[in-house]
C-alpha cells in the first residue's frame, strides 16, 4: 500500500464490492510494508516515495475506510464476504516481540470495530499477515529466523483467541526442499532457518495459518509447501491446512514492473497447482482450497 487515506481506501473497498459477485467468500491482503517505530509509536513504512512511516492508528483509519466503502457498496450483495488481511513483513530492523503484539492490538481493533453495532461482522471479517521471508535482501541479506519467531510471540501476548484476530503467512518457503532435491531442512537457501521455523510461524504458532506464496510456473512452490506439510505429519503428527495461494501475475504486468517469466503463474495457476499436489497425497489432502489471490502495485 502506497497509502493510509481514508477515502482512498474507501474507493478501493467499494471497487472490491462491485468486482465481486454475490455468495463469493474473498480474501483481501493489504500489504502496508515492514515493520517500524518511531518516538516509541509501531507502525510500517508504506510503499510510497521515501518510504514514510504511518503508525497502526494511522493503519487502522485507512482500513476502516477500506471496509466502509466494501460495505457501502455491496448492500445489494447480502451473501458476499470479505477477509481483509492486514500485512507487514519480516523486513528490516523493527521485526520485533513489541511490534509483533502492536500488530495483534491492530486487528484486535478492527474486529472491534467490526462487531460494534451496527456489526458489519455478516460481510467483514479482519486477520493479520505478514510476508515472512528466509531472505528478505539488500540492505538486510538473509533473515533472522530468531527475529520473526520473536514477533510471532508478541502477536501471540496480544491477540484476542475470542476474535480471532489470526494472522496468515503470505511469504515464500526459500530453499525448503521439494521432489528430488536437497532434503536437508537446515540452513535453506543458505540462511539459519530450518523447516521447524517455517512450519512455526507458518502452523505451529496458535494464530499462524499458511496463505503461500506460489510464483513458480513448473510447480516448485507448491511442491515445496507439500514437503512442508509432510514434514509437519511427520514431526508434529498432523498436516498443515492452507488458506490458499497467492500468486504476482498482476504485479508482474503492472505499469514499470516485470518478472522472470518463470515466476508469473495466474491466479488459478498457482491455486491449481498447490491444490493438486496436496491432493495427490491422501496424507496432506485438502478437500476445500479456500482462496486464490494475486498481488498488485496499483494501491
Amino acid at each position: 500500500m502506497a497509502t493510509t487515506d481514508y477515502y482512498t481506501l474507501w474507493g478501493l473497498g467499494c471497487d472490491e464490492a462491485n468486482g465481486t459477485p454475490d455468495d463469493e467468500d474473498i480474501v483481501v491482503v493489504l500489504d502496508f510494508g515492514q515493520p517500524g517505530e518511531e518516538n516509541g509509536v509501531y507502525g510500517t513504512y508504506i510503499f510510497a516515495a521515501g518510504y514514510p512511516f504511518r503508525s497502526t492508528t494511522q493503519i487502522l483509519n485507512g482500513v476502516k475506510g477500506f471496509l466502509n466503502g466494501f460495505w457501502s457498496c455491496s448492500n445489494d450483495q447480502p451473501n458476499i464476504h470479505i477477509t481483509l488481511a492486514i500485512g507487514t513483513s519480516n523486513y528490516g530492523p523493527y521485526v520485533t516481540s513489541a511490534h509483533g503484539a502492536a500488530w495483534a492490538n491492530l486487528i484486535d481493533d478492527v474486529n472491534d470495530w467490526i462487531d460494534d453495532p451496527p456489526s458489519y461482522a455478516s460481510r467483514e471479517t479482519a486477520r493479520g499477515a505478514n510476508d515472512f521471508e528466509t531472505w528478505v535482501g539488500t540492505p538486510y541479506g538473509p533473515s533472522d529466523p530468531l527475529e520473526a519467531r520473536d514477533w510471532v510471540s508478541g502477536y501471540i501476548s496480544a491477540y484476542d483467541p475470542a476474535l480471532a484476530s489470526f494472522y496468515y503467512n503470505y511469504g515464500a518457503c526459500d530453499g525448503c526442499p521439494w521432489t528430488n532435491h536437497q532434503w536437508s531442512c537446515e540452513g535453506l537457501a543458505g540462511t539459519t532457518w530450518s523447516c521447524e521455523d517455517i512450519w512455526y510461524i507458518s502452523y505451529g504458532a496458535t494464530p499462524a495459518w499458511p496463505l503461500p506464496l506460489i510464483y513458480e510456473t513448473s510447480g516448485v512452490h507448491a511442491d515445496q509447501w507439500y514437503h512442508m506439510s509432510v514434514y509437519s505429519i511427520d514431526n508434529h503428527g498432523y498436516p498443515m491446512n492452507f488458506k490458499g495461494s497467492m500468486t504476482q501475475w498482476q504485479a508482474c504486468h503492472d505499469p514499470g514492473h516485470s518478472c522472470n517469466p518463470t515466476l508469473e503463474n495466474r491466479p488459478e495457476q498457482g491455486w491449481a497447482q498447490l491444490y493438486e499436489t496436496l491432493y495427490e497425497d491422501e496424507r496432506t489432502r485438502q478437500g476445500n482450497l479456500p482462496w486464490a489471490t494475486d498481488v498488485t502495485w496499483e494501491n
